[in-house]
């Protein structure tokens, strides 16, 4: 059965908070991970939305954690150099990696 993967951040966000006050009104299950603190996740949403873009919904197959259709590449000049992502985080810029989440972040809707 397909699920939603969230890719997000910790740290505050405009976006982050309306995503979380829509989920406290809504039962949904995800896995979140967090870009902040998953160099892997920091990759993928760079790479498929050419900037640090959160909260970005995914739905995956079963188990998954990447889109059960890939997105379709950016247009020409529209997402960042292939240096930007490397800018972006220090960890990927000094080659240190920190553990993966793995989806520790499971979150399920509370029991009415």
């Amino acid at each position: 059965m397909p699920r939603l993967v969230v890719y997000g951040r910790s740290t505050p966000y405009p976006d982050m908070d309306r995503w979380h006050q829509w989920l406290a009104k809504h039962e949904v299950e995800f896995v979140e991970f967090d870009i902040n603190d998953d160099p892997e996740a920091f990759r993928k949403v760079v790479e498929w939305a050419g900037h640090q873009s959160v909260p970005t919904l995914v739905i995956a197959a079963d188990d998954g954690v990447d889109p059960v259709t890939p997105p379709a590449a950016l247009p020409l000049g529209r997402g960042p150099a292939p240096s930007t992502a490397a800018r972006c985080s220090p960890s990927l810029a000094s080659g240190r990696s920190k553990a993966s989440s793995s989806g520790t972040g499971f979150r399920s809707a509370p029991s009415s």
